[in-house]
């Protein structure tokens, strides 16, 4: 049984949206409106930055209560980051919803194209799952540590060190009021940052099977040029360069938006887990805190993902450029041959997701970033 690649992606969409529901920022409703779950989420995200600060002001002098309670403000300025470009650029998400939709159905009966865009589609939906697991089990490790230390130690622990202003947490009421209050924000934060992190994924992973297709068209431009030449090969000939010209402004215009739509928000997820992971192993190794443990282990994974995702952008950018000069571009006509090498000379200055245009965002700033950290 033939598994379609459209199927796999309604997959996806229906994934994505149940996360964006869940907070509020379901950005492919068309059209989009703020709802009273857009507000509560809003609010939710300033009262953890304000008591953030509030929390710190507390606690100085007491720097590993300090460290401890910083090392969340990496994913509260990420969070904050995130939450503003899909309000902000919610135009641009529809936009590439309707694009890849119609990816897929113009594809749908073209076996090879199907097939390289179902491998796609199925490997992000497999990122997700693992994804989700992680998100889930870090959320669980921040709440159970806490029922663990009561009932092992029968002393009362905090799900995450942030107070709450005028909330007494040596009280029961106070404690509980709290207590439930984080609760709120971890799942706000775990169903935000998979509703975020999986729409970026789908916008910026498929630019690997638009990749393939568009490898697939010079496919078959060789195998027309290698039939015998007459007027009908020709014009087929002259049809597809035409295509294949199009199809490739069409990556490029892509690639433009994804730089400038997640610009912002690369730069400040790199530069928050870099902050999350050096305040998170400063304050682990000096208290063998385990939920400290959790946020390392969570903050690493952001950067690496994202790092990733930056070099997946990089490899088929220079798949494509191989691809354009091993086509048997010298059996075309002059015209033809003009228009090919337009676009490879395009393709040797391809555009590559950055941070904030300081750096390349891919796995050789990863590792630069690990050895420093």
């Amino acid at each position: 049984m033939t598994t379609h690649g459209v199927d796999v992606y309604h997959g996806l969409i229906v994934r994505l949206r149940w996360q964006l529901r869940a907070v509020g920022y379901d950005v492919l409703k068309i059209p989009f409106k703020y709802g009273k779950m857009t507000a509560f989420s809003s609010l939710c995200l300033l009262l953890f930055i304000a008591f953030t600060g509030y929390t710190v002001v507390l606690h100085w002098g007491d720097w590993f209560q300090v460290i401890d309670t910083l090392s969340l403000l990496g994913m509260g300025s990420s969070s904050v980051a995130k939450a503003l470009t899909g309000l902000l650029n919610y135009e641009y998400y529809q936009k590439n919803y309707r694009i890849l939709t119609a990816l897929y159905r113009s594809n749908d009966k073209h076996k090879d194209n199907n097939r390289r865009l179902v491998y796609w589609g199925m490997l992000i939906t497999y990122y997700y799952r693992f994804f989700l697991v992680i998100s889930v089990s870090g959320g669980f490790g921040f709440v159970l540590t806490p029922v663990f230390t009561y009932f092992w130690y029968n002393e009362r622990m905090l799900i995450i060190n942030l107070h709450i202003p005028g909330v007494d947490t040596v009280t029961r009421t106070g404690f509980m009021i709290t207590t439930l209050f984080h609760l709120v924000l971890i799942f706000m934060a775990v169903a935000g940052i998979l509703a975020a992190d999986l729409g970026c994924i789908i916008v910026v992973g498929h630019v690997a099977g638009i990749a393939d297709v568009f490898k697939n068209a010079l496919n078959e431009l060789d195998q027309l040029t290698k039939q015998k030449c007459d007027e009908r090969v020709d014009d087929s000939i002259h049809r597809k360069v035409l295509q294949i010209c199009v199809m490739h402004q069409e990556i490029i215009s892509y690639e433009e938006e994804l730089d400038e739509n997640y610009g912002v928000t690369v730069f400040v997820q790199v530069l928050s887990s870099i902050a999350c992971v050096a305040l998170s192993l400063f304050n682990f190794y000096m208290t063998y805190n385990i939920g400290a443990l959790t946020f390392l282990v969570y903050a690493f994974f952001q950067l690496f993902q994202y790092c990733v995702l930056g070099t997946v952008l990089t490899i088929k950018n220079d798949e494509i450029m191989i691809a354009l000069y091993d086509t048997y571009w010298y059996k075309l006509t002059n015209t033809e041959q003009k228009m090919i090498g337009y676009m490879l000379h395009r393709s040797q200055n391809a555009v590559e997701m950055t941070i904030g245009g300081i750096s390349l965002l891919n796995m050789e700033t990863f590792v630069e970033v690990s050895s420093v950290i």
